[in-house]
């Protein structure tokens, strides 16, 4: 399964992180190089968090601390980035992944905005489609919401939320096994909107 999605002006974007941006700057009719040679060249911007990717547990703190209990004043350097929980210390991944097709079980294209992927949710779509998650495992829960990738404020749907893992969800997921988890939407986890 293919989990990127294309990269390009106008993708979703969170709003506290800077819009990627493509441009062709240099092309090959702007330069006029001996012996008729060409050249192209372009530059990207955008956010570490444009598009899909992996997330790292220092991406998010709570009063002062990262996972762990960790004070982000001690190991937040600024230009130097994390000094622990960086996503260039995970390990490369090359584990067997089961995906729970959520939105087919319960026979949607797509889940609902806010819906809350729960423990039995994950668990009856497992028996049904005849997955099993085991100690090591990848998990990866599809939502539907990669259709709307095109259309980013209904992709965001920040004012009416996005489906994902309840509380109840992420532990089931821990209790059998998951080694790392993922979906679809702009935040990974149920998300209930304003």
């Amino acid at each position: 399964f293919d989990l990127s999605q294309p990269m390009k002006q106008g993708m979703p974007s969170f709003f506290a992180h800077v819009p990627f941006s493509f441009s062709l700057n240099i092309r090959h009719a702007d330069l006029n190089i001996p012996g008729g040679l060409g050249m192209a060249n372009d530059i990207i911007v955008g956010s570490t968090h444009s598009g899909t990717h992996i997330d790292a547990v220092g991406h998010f703190s709570r009063n002062g601390c990262l996972h762990g209990g960790l004070d982000v004043r001690q190991v937040t350097t600024g230009p130097g980035g994390l000094l622990q929980h960086g996503i260039e210390q995970t390990a490369p991944i090359l584990r067997r992944a089961v995906l729970f097709d959520v939105a087919a079980f319960k026979n949607q294209a797509a889940l609902d905005p806010a819906y809350a992927i729960t423990a039995q949710d994950l668990q009856m779509t497992a028996k049904a489609q005849g997955v099993e998650l085991r100690s090591g495992d990848v998990a990866l829960i599809r939502t539907g919401w990669a259709a709307y990738w095109d259309s980013p404020p209904r992709y965001l749907s920040m004012d009416k939320g996005t489906p994902g893992p309840d509380l109840s969800g992420a532990e089931w997921l821990v209790r059998n096994g998951a080694s790392f988890t993922g979906d679809v939407t702009f935040a990974y986890e149920f998300n209930p909107g304003d």
